[in-house]
């Protein structure tokens, strides 16, 4: 009889999960020192630009500064991208709006904010961890700790709404653009294509969600850092102290590493996904050939 694991592997939605795991784990440790950027131009309402943080970051803590908290970040984007590849493609098969052009969108939005919601807890941990002095925090459990002694449960999902309404367009913009692109190939999406449209898929829900990804951020690490010493009682305080003191424009601070970091990532991520989905399904149908040439060897026998 076949193992548990050629059955497993003959699931489509194992599968999924698997590929959409590697490529979350594999596309975010490749833009970690982007992101670690970002996270500071976020933070900071200071004028600073990317190469004195460059530099600030090289003198603190080396090469390695680069990747701080991305530990916490794999921690965080693989069982994410585990469950909204996973999720989407379920949801695709069975929403009942497949006949309509929005889709994609909406199996994107809705296994994005699944997402998130599953492994949210772990964002304010990975904010916290990236832009904190080298020794405030031992860990990822000690950080946790930290902010639910500080907040309760409240403090751990602090910025979720925002969270939630930004993910919204941001993963439904995502995946329908990248379904739309790749819509016309059947079977193997060639590596150049699922790169270039990624790219542009991201790209394009980065720009639309990036206000809210800021306001979260800020929402996650207020009265930490005397770079940004406000205390915000909402996601609309935020987001009026924000306009007020640096301007409308400033809902876009650190746009630019942003998509420097989420326009590859999301490229690298969805073709990773690609080659990860098809040499799990590959290796699935050799080894399943494998175990009925053994069941047919005893059989004879």
């Amino acid at each position: 009889s076949y193992s548990f694991c050629t059955l497993l592997f003959r699931m489509d939605g194992t599968i999924h999960v698997a590929a959409g795991f590697c490529s979350g784990i594999v596309s975010r440790t490749v833009t970690a020192p982007v992101e670690r950027v970002k996270m500071e131009l976020q933070c900071s309402r200071t004028k600073e630009s990317i190469k004195g943080i460059l530099q600030r970051i090289l003198r603190s803590g080396g090469v390695r500064g680069l990747f701080q908290g991305n530990l916490v970040n794999c921690v965080k984007v693989g069982p994410q991208g585990a469950i909204w590849f996973g999720t989407t493609e379920s949801l695709k098969t069975h929403l009942p709006t497949q006949s309509m052009g929005c889709h994609s969108f909406v199996s994107g939005s809705l296994a994005g904010a699944i997402a998130q919601t599953i492994v949210f807890p772990l964002e304010p941990v990975k904010s916290r961890l990236t832009v904190s002095n080298k020794n405030k925090y031992r860990g990822i459990t000690h950080c946790l700790l930290m902010l639910k002694k500080e907040g309760g449960l409240v403090g751990i999902y602090r910025g979720w709404s925002p969270a939630m309404v930004g993910i919204i367009p941001y993963a439904g913009t995502d995946r329908g653009v990248y379904d739309f692109l790749t819509g016309h190939y059947e079977g193997s999406i060639p590596v150049h294509v699922s790169l270039s449209c990624g790219l542009v898929s991201s790209s394009c829900g980065s720009i639309v969600s990036y206000p809210l990804a800021l306001i979260r951020t800020r929402l996650q690490v207020q009265g930490m850092d005397c770079r940004n010493p406000y205390i915000y009682t909402s996601a609309t305080d935020c987001f009026l102290k924000t306009v007020q003191h640096e301007g409308i424009l400033a809902l876009w601070k650190g746009l630019l590493p942003n998509l420097a970091k989420a326009a590859p990532a999301s490229a690298v991520g969805y073709c990773v996904y690609e080659r990860s989905k098809e040499c799990l399904k590959t290796m699935a149908e050799e080894y399943e050939k494998e175990c009925l040439f053994r069941e047919q060897k005893v059989v004879i026998t």
